[in-house]
């Protein structure tokens, strides 16, 4: 790796993790300082103190070329992740036309794709040569290397074949090694969600440490500041605190529209150490969404009426989106929202009288109908009662000191309304 002409001045990447601690090998514990080597490293290594951590290159300075003592350096780490050079090159003998796309001659995009994932490839077999694996792998994203500086979306597009790759061979965590401006210049500033590894001239880890908050090249989480105090012989790093993603949201209802549904929840119970920035509403069948910057309401349109569907929620902070919640009671789109104000009330012994209001939202068109049922004790109910457009229902055969429940909806011409419910005890 070379080191970093510029210090990090922006947004380090960050990587979408489907649930649990954000851990990497190594750099799990903030603050913790570890150390990289690679070629031409190799003197130095059999002369390194135990560190928390270490990464290694596995290639030798540029894309398709090996460290020739990857072996000896990833020996010399329990804790190892590894990183690779990268780049653009669009005279290289290993431009491809064919793999692992089909790309057509003036397509430089798709054979900067396929350069990059048959680089990812190499460097694979490199690391497998040397008998070194680790499931945390950094692309070493610098000026040195090279680029098309006047074709920002071909270097993104290197860069997604290499971390595709490694991916598909079981990789983890891809994250990059780089500097603001040095990112900005090679991808334009492209929002990867990546983790991020930042590189600096500061030479202590307790300043290393303050560029773990706000200086994100990507608009994601840092995992590492790399620094090297003047004694050192190699480069050192200071791993940052990783949020993981929030837990699910819970609670969550929905009441149908015209073609929508209205949907609400409870936040999660875990944040991840991160604040939650949003959510995201999931419809099914069809999948339909709708999405919020924090708040926990809103409504998913283009359903389809008199079709029931459920609802889930999954939290999203800068670790990424979280686990779904569960989902919602079934709604049907275009019925109406439940009949407000349920209430009861006892005129004499051994009878109740039921009462209600219109709904507020009616869907697709007004009532033609409420429906009633009761249960003395959750389990079995009676049958729905149709009781025409009355808002009110009277029934005998109650007894004193019981609890029971009763159940009101409404019906129009896509079916059955959400429905409004009311535990009570018999006061005669």
């Amino acid at each position: 790796m070379k080191r970093a002409a510029s210090a990090l001045v922006g947004a380090l990447c960050a990587l979408v993790v489907s649930g649990g601690p954000a851990a990497a090998e190594g750099f799990s514990t903030p603050g913790a300082v570890g150390v990289d080597v690679s070629y031409p490293n190799c003197a130095v290594t059999a002369s390194l103190s135990p560190v928390a951590f270490g990464v290694v290159g596995v290639t030798g300075g540029t894309a398709y070329t090996a460290n020739p003592c990857l072996a000896a350096e990833a020996a010399t780490f329990t804790d190892l992740s590894l990183y690779v050079n990268t780049g653009w090159f669009a005279r290289s003998v290993h431009v491809s036309a064919t793999a692992p796309r089909r790309c057509a001659g003036a397509d430089a995009v798709c054979l900067a794709y396929n350069y990059g994932y048959s680089a990812g490839l190499d460097a694979l077999a490199v690391a497998s040569r040397a008998g070194v694996h680790s499931t945390t792998w950094w692309l070493d994203v610098e000026l040195g290397n090279t680029w098309n500086l006047k074709a920002p979306l071909q270097n993104r597009a290197s860069l997604q074949g290499e971390y595709d790759v490694l991916r598909q061979h079981g990789v983890t965590r891809v994250g990059a090694y780089s500097t603001t401006v040095q990112w900005s210049t090679i991808t334009g500033g492209w929002i990867s969600g990546w983790p991020g590894w930042g590189a600096t001239k500061l030479t202590s880890a307790a300043a290393a440490a303050t560029y773990c908050t706000g200086h994100r090249f990507t608009g994601g989480q840092t995992w590492l500041i790399q620094f090297r105090s003047p004694a050192s012989a190699v480069d050192e790093n200071v791993a940052c605190f990783v949020a993981s993603v929030a837990s699910a949201p819970h609670g969550v209802l929905a009441g149908p529209r015209n073609a929508a549904a209205a949907v609400s929840w409870l936040g999660p119970l875990s944040t991840g150490g991160a604040a939650v920035s949003g959510y995201v509403v999931t419809a099914s069948p069809g999948g339909r969404r709708c999405s919020t910057t924090g708040a926990r309401t809103c409504t998913v349109t283009g359903l389809v009426n008199r079709v029931a569907y459920r609802f889930t929620v999954r939290a999203v902070n800068v670790a990424g989106a979280g686990p779904s919640s569960l989902a919602s009671g079934v709604i049907i789109a275009g019925t109406t929202t439940a009949p407000r104000k349920l209430a009861v009330v006892s005129p004499r012994a051994g009878t109740v009288t039921a009462a209600w209001i219109a709904p507020a939202v009616l869907g697709t068109g007004p009532v033609t109908a409420y429906q009633v049922r009761w249960t003395a004790n959750g389990i079995t109910w009676t049958a729905w009662t149709r009781v025409g457009l009355r808002r009110s229902v009277t029934r005998l055969g109650f007894v004193q000191g019981h609890a029971y429940r009763v159940q009101v909806r409404a019906l129009n011409t896509c079916g059955a309304g959400a429905v409004a419910t009311l535990s009570f005890t018999q006061r005669r």
